[in-house]
């Protein structure tokens, strides 16, 4: 067996320094000769965890087949010794290892009759993380390589698993040492790779839980929200997936009653990141007044408020005109055809009965005439429609609807995830 060692390129590191300052982390690759533990063979892992205040990346290879074993003890008992370095319990990071490497390396441990070497250990896959953010890649397939390509991450591999089998049983045969070179550049492109994919966590932290969100400023018919996120969001990201402009839809539900209800209206809700360094170019957050969104004034621009890698820029229509405030319980109202609107039953009794009729749940309203913002759940109250079922819902909009943080902050979430 052969076991090499080497500090991480900067480069990797500083993204781990970022995520895991602790330095509680290891993150693990494997190469097989198959996907069957039974059948096929273990024959190189590589891992990078931080030794004595560096990152550093090692590799353990099977140059000798009868010494699997040997291979499996070695990388236990170098993993087991970060299990104690913090209170916390340590994080395995790894891409798709919940699927094949993790299962792999547990039933091989079980053949030899070897403890699990990742007892008490948290697993993170990046993979898991990062797959329901496919559609904003654009990527067909969520290979380790398409993504790195996609996030700018150069690798001096070319060759993939089912090449390196064949190479590996050359290997075995020659000991050759282009093939062994060839073996490990692979294992090492895959886990400094993974070190720095890590850094596309902060897309998947942004949507799930944007650190900050400001106050919005009126900008024309939009509201413009600050949002950040707790990390630096991937320059390639921000660069090929921004602007989005999404049509928002219903929240998920099943298909019998999403085909009972009216078909979404069309409002759009757009993301969207300015360079900190944009010659010039100032912010597109405005500055208002409730009376210069009643007058529908021109707004002024910021003149200091360029964008960083950590914010984004969430726009959302504004709507000027009257909706419909549905009385949920309807049966205490009385509907009059003539008027086209309710009046409560303890008032009702009064009207000559002809002219009236007992309330339904679509005609059950009362009309609002103001300024008015979308939300794709009940957020904000009272709720406004423009029909009766009909969605998104609206609610007021005023200075001081989005005092709250909290609830603004579970507002913006919401728009979020109608990206995703």
């Amino acid at each position: 067996m052969l076991e090499t060692n080497e500090p991480l390129n900067s480069r990797a590191a500083a993204v781990l320094d970022e995520w895991f300052a602790d330095g509680n982390a290891v993150l693990f690759d494997i190469e097989t000769t198959g996907l069957s533990h039974r059948r096929t063979q273990l024959y190189l892992i590589g891992a990078i965890a931080r030794e004595n205040g560096l990152w550093t990346l090692r590799q353990w290879f099977l140059d000798d087949a009868k010494e699997e074993k040997e291979l499996l003890i070695a990388f236990s008992a170098y993993i087991r010794q970060f299990s104690g370095t913090s209170s916390d319990p340590p994080l395995l990071v790894h891409f798709n290892g919940d699927t094949f490497d993790i299962p792999y390396v547990h039933s091989k441990c079980d053949c030899y009759g070897l403890p699990d070497p990742f007892d008490g250990m948290i697993s993170l896959d990046l993979y898991r993380k990062l797959r329901p953010y496919r559609h904003l890649f654009g990527l067909e397939k969520m290979r380790q390589k398409d993504l790195e390509q996609y996030l700018g991450i150069g690798r001096e591999d070319s060759m993939d698993g089912g090449e390196l089998i064949r190479v590996y049983q050359s290997f075995l045969r020659t000991k050759d040492g282009e093939a062994l070179r060839l073996l490990l550049l692979h294992n090492h492109d895959d886990v400094t790779g993974m070190a720095e994919l890590v850094s596309a966590l902060a897309i998947a932290d942004f949507f799930s839980s944007p650190a900050s969100c400001s106050k919005p400023v009126v900008d024309g018919d939009s509201l413009v929200f600050t949002v950040c996120s707790h990390h630096a969001l991937p320059d390639h990201f921000l660069q090929q997936a921004l602007p989005l402009k999404v049509l928002m839809g219903r929240p998920s539900s099943s298909a019998m009653t999403r085909a009972a209800l009216p078909a979404a209206d069309p409002v759009s809700i757009t993301l969207k990141w300015q360079p900190l360094e944009s010659d010039g170019q100032k912010s597109d957050a405005l500055h208002s007044s409730e009376s210069d969104l009643q007058n529908n004034d021109a707004l002024q621009p910021s003149e200091s408020n360029l964008q960083k890698n950590d914010t984004l820029q969430l726009s959302v229509p504004l709507f000027r005109g009257t909706l419909l405030h549905f009385f949920p319980d309807y049966r205490n109202y009385w509907y009059f055809p003539a008027q086209d609107g309710v009046i409560h039953k303890d008032l009702a009794i009064y009207a000559d009965a002809g002219h009236r009729e007992k309330a339904r749940p679509e005609n059950c309203y009362q009309r609002v005439t103001s300024v008015f913002c979308p939300q794709p759940e009940e957020i904000y109250t009272p709720v406004c429609c423009r029909s009766y079922k009909s969605f998104p819902s609206w609610f007021v909009y005023s200075e001081d609807v989005f005092k709250d943080e909290v609830k603004r902050l579970s507002y913006i979430h919401s728009l979020l995830q109608q990206i995703l």
